[in-house]
């Protein structure tokens, strides 16, 4: 046990603790700096009745390894606290148990980390969070239930948060709350029973280094996602692209199968809420705003009903050149998957691998297809990212990212222009994925850095 108001710090010396129990009161953690961890089938509980200021475990710039794995950690204020973990060694929370943790892992400035297999539960707390991020890139969770806590995840300057696997954030006020960050839901992922939002996103639109929204919401890149049974709004938020669309996305995966992967996004039966309520309120320059949303081919209603597309009341999609927006004027198409009946359960990867069926046209009764030099080098980037989200392979993306978008308000219409300062006319969904790989291209420089300085 440590004394009250101890904090133990071991510096320097790799620590090993395997198969033990640590007891701490209010304002006691261990810490570990600059050392490698490997910690394994330890308890680390709480002792004090109402937890305050007490950490399990808070490690800072570990080197070669960092690995907890099969531990246990009940009743304490801070659970995990990762600070400047690199690449390499990254860490590995694996097989954990988080029981009345008001923040069961908390990560500042730190890269590719791995939350598998883990259970998070806590009693809806004000201010409970069930992982905070504060930076960094390729924040992974997998196969892990994060339940009953005010949000379920809160990201800032996150480039790269990843529910894949079938984790699922259940039963909380927000499911996601991201700014300024890139949130992927994958492989059967789900954020389910949401009270006030499933994902609440913000971002800006900025022209350095080079022009884009710094907020991305992507649904089904690798199978599919669920935000489900919203009691407010499914996805809301401001300024951020809304990657969602199971076509285009077919054309990024790589898989070369002949089906697509449906999400689902769905109210509360009865509810009120809408599926979208977003805003791109740039002051004085909206013209760099989507025009139209794609969102074909996903699932829209609650399990076992005949699946039908959002109707105009319950969608709100707002463009404007003042502070806030008050109409809903920009385009969206969501023609509804109807090759797969609506499972008994929300399982988006029940659909998975339906055949699908008549091809689609866009607005005009074109074939839908992106600009071939665009698509195939979106999809050559694509695919070595999906494999690892790393400086190496956002940088792949480089050439779709320096073409310039420009909007003709007059005529509707998009062009792109190259480096070698040709304009070029394009479609929407071309445009998506130009815009798209503005927010996932990495120029090069330091990610870690930039991140950090965003955050002093």
């Amino acid at each position: 046990m440590l004394d009250i108001e101890t904090q133990l710090t071991i510096d320097g010396h790799n620590v090993t603790l395997k198969t033990g129990k640590i007891e701490v009161h209010n304002d006691d953690w261990l810490s570990i700096k600059n050392a490698s961890v490997d910690i394994d089938d330890i308890k680390i509980d709480g002792v004090d009745a109402l937890p305050s200021n007490n950490k399990g475990l808070y490690i800072e710039s570990p080197v070669t390894l960092c690995s907890i794995h099969n531990s246990t950690f009940t009743d304490l204020a801070l659970g995990i606290e990762l600070n400047y973990v690199g690449q390499n060694p990254g860490a590995d929370i694996f097989t954990n148990t988080f029981t009345n943790c008001k923040v069961p892992v908390k990560s500042h400035s730190s890269n590719n980390i791995g939350i598998t297999l883990c259970t998070m539960s806590e009693s809806i707390t004000t201010g409970s969070i069930g992982i905070l991020i504060q930076g960094g890139y390729g924040i992974t969770v997998s196969n892990t239930l994060v339940q009953q806590f005010e949000t379920g995840a809160q990201l800032s300057l996150c480039k790269g948060f990843y529910l894949t696997s079938a984790s699922k954030i259940y039963d909380t006020h927000t499911g996601i709350s991201g700014a300024n960050s890139e949130i992927f839901i994958r492989n059967g992922a789900k954020v389910e029973l949401t009270l006030t939002a499933g994902v609440n996103l913000t971002g800006t639109y900025t022209t350095s280094p080079y022009p884009h929204y710094t907020s991305m919401l992507t649904m089904g890149d690798q199978g599919c996602g669920n935000i489900v049974d919203c009691y407010g709004d499914c996805i809301t938020g401001s300024n951020f692209i809304l990657n969602i669309d199971p076509i285009i996305h077919d054309g990024n995966d790589g898989d070369n199968n002949p089906s697509y992967n449906p999400n689902w996004i769905s109210r509360a039966t009865g509810q009120a809420g809408k599926y979208f309520n977003i805003c791109y309120n740039q002051i004085g320059n909206p013209s760099h705003a989507p025009t139209l949303i794609y969102a074909r081919k996903n699932f829209w209603v609650p399990y076992s009903t005949t699946n039908v597309a959002p109707t105009s009341s319950n969608v709100f999609i707002g463009s404007t050149t003042g502070s806030s927006c008050f109409n809903s004027n920009v385009a969206r198409t969501y023609t509804p998957m109807t090759q797969c009946a609506t499972p008994s359960t929300y399982d988006c990867m029940y659909c998975v691998g339906t055949l699908k069926g008549e091809e689609e046209e866009d607005d005009n009764g074109n074939e839908v297809s992106a600009a071939s030099i665009v698509m195939a080098s979106y999809e050559s980037a694509n695919e070595e990212f999906l494999v690892e989200d790393a400086p190496d392979t956002r940088a792949q993306f480089d050439d779709v990212s320096a073409l310039e978008l420009n909007y003709d308000s007059l005529t509707n219409q998009w062009s792109v222009t190259t480096l070698a300062g040709v304009t070029l006319p394009t479609d929407d969904s071309t445009v998506l994925r130009i815009m798209a790989a503005k927010v996932l291209y990495d120029d090069g420089d330091s990610t870690e850095e930039k991140l950090t300085a965003g955050l002093q």
